[in-house]
């Protein structure tokens, strides 16, 4: 029998407060494997390697809502081709996105040193 984790072992297992694991529910990011005789959540392997994807994806700057939208196609795969395929796109996006804001950050960093160039000529 696959080993069965409680609510708060998957919540110190992965970093996540068990509040969040709540909400990921509502969001349907993750399920609770079943309920223990007393009813309370059990969670599996599983839905902890579930819940470290969406820490690295939440790592790589998606919303909770791209999440949502990547894990319903991961899902609905059946082959290691078809995943390929959903991810490589998204990544090649996030990618993208990622040296729009690195290129802006370069331009914000440029303007902040002018602006001290220009503070510093003052004195």
């Amino acid at each position: 029998m696959a080993k069965k984790f409680m609510i708060g072992e998957v919540a110190e297992k992965t970093g996540v407060t068990t509040r969040t694991l709540r909400y990921y529910e509502e969001l349907e990011l993750i399920k609770p494997e079943d309920q223990n005789e007393r009813g309370f959540r059990v969670y599996s392997v599983h839905a902890i390697a579930r819940l470290q994807f969406i820490k690295q994806l939440k790592m790589l700057d998606f919303s909770l809502e791209e999440i949502q939208k990547i894990i319903k196609k991961i899902d609905s795969v059946k082959t290691g081709a078809e995943l390929s395929g959903i991810m490589k796109p998204v990544l090649d996006r996030q990618k993208n996105k990622t040296c729009q804001k690195i290129s802006c950050y370069e331009q914000m960093k440029e303007d902040i040193t002018k602006y001290f160039e220009q503070i510093n000529t003052k004195k």
